[in-house]
C-alpha cells in the first residue's frame, strides 16, 4: 500500500492566504518527521510546517513506528516537489495500526489547484498467505481531510475550515481519488490517517506538489498543468495494477 499525494498548480484565481516567509532548513536535512514537529522546513518554493503525529496499534502489544523513526525525503523537480515519509510501515498479522500525520503546505504564491491520493499495495508483505494478504489490503485505507485557503481552527472537520473543505479516501477499490479546488491557493492544511490491517506493509508515504515555473501563466499554464495532472494520474493507475 503506497500513498501518493498530488498537488498541482496553475494561475492564481481568488484567494490569497499569505505565504510563510523566512529562512528555514531544507526538509531533507531534518532526517526524520519528529524533527519537523515544532518547526518549519523549506522545500523549493514551498514550506512544510505545523506538523503533528500520532500512531496507535490494536492490540497495543504491537509497537508502531515513532515520529523519529519515520524518515523524510524532499526533492524539487522541474514540474513539482516530492515530500516523502519513509518507514517501512507495517502492521503484523492480527493487529490494526493507525498513523496520523498533520502538516501545512505553503508555497510562496497562490499556485495549488488540486489534491489527489494514490493507493498502491505493491509493497504489501508477501510473508502472509494470499488470502490473509488480500484481506489486509481490502481493509487498509488512507483518508485525507484538507482545508484549502486557510488552516483548520480546531480538529480537521468542515466546521473548523474557513476555506474550502474536502476529504478523500484511497483504498483498493478507489485507488486514485482527486479533487479540484474552486480557486488557486498558497495554503493547504493536511490531515492524513493511514489505517493498516494486519499483514499489510507500506514502504513510504510520498506527496507530490506540482507547480508551473512561472505561476502567472494564465490559461496556457492551466492547460499545461491539466496535461501534467492527467499524466500523473495515468502513471498512478498503472502503478496500482
Amino acid at each position: 500500500m503506497l500513498l501518493r499525494l498530488l498537488l498541482a498548480a496553475s494561475a492564481p484565481l481568488l484567494l490569497s492566504a499569505g505565504a510563510i516567509t523566512g529562512s528555514f532548513p531544507s526538509c531533507s536535512s531534518l532526517g526524520n518527521f519528529g524533527r519537523l514537529i515544532g518547526q518549519t522546513c523549506q522545500l523549493g518554493d514551498f514550506t512544510i510546517s505545523d506538523a503533528g503525529f500520532s500512531a496507535t496499534a490494536t492490540p497495543s502489544s504491537a509497537a508502531p513506528l515513532t515520529a523519529s523513526q519515520i524518515g523524510i525525503t524532499a526533492i524539487q523537480g522541474d514540474a513539482g516537489v516530492d515530500f516523502g515519509l519513509t518507514g517501512p510501515f507495517s502492521s503484523p498479522l492480527g493487529v490494526t495500526t493507525v498513523y496520523r500525520f498533520d502538516y501545512l503546505i505553503d508555497p510562496d504564491t497562490e499556485v495549488i489547484i488540486t489534491y489527489g491520493l494514490s493507493f498502491d499495495d505493491s509493497t504489501s508483505s508477501a510473508a502472509a498467505a494470499d488470502a490473509a494478504r488480500a484481506q489486509a489490503i481490502a481493509g487498509s485505507s488512507i483518508a485525507a481531510r484538507i482545508c484549502v485557503g486557510a488552516a483548520f481552527t480546531g480538529g480537521p472537520e468542515a466546521s473548523n475550515c474557513r476555506g474550502f473543505f474536502a476529504q478523500l479516501l484511497a483504498n483498493a477499490n478507489n485507488r486514485n481519488p482527486l479533487v479540484f479546488f474552486p480557486f488557486a491557493t498558497n495554503i493547504v492544511d493536511v490531515n492524513l490517517v493511514m489505517t493498516m490491517q494486519g499483514g499489510s506493509q507500506l514502504a513510504a508515504v510520498s506527496s507530490r506538489s506540482g507547480f508551473t515555473p512561472e505561476p502567472r501563466l494564465g490559461i496556457a499554464g492551466g492547460l499545461v498543468m491539466l496535461a501534467l495532472i492527467w499524466r500523473e494520474r495515468s502513471k498512478a493507475r498503472r502503478a496500482g495494477k
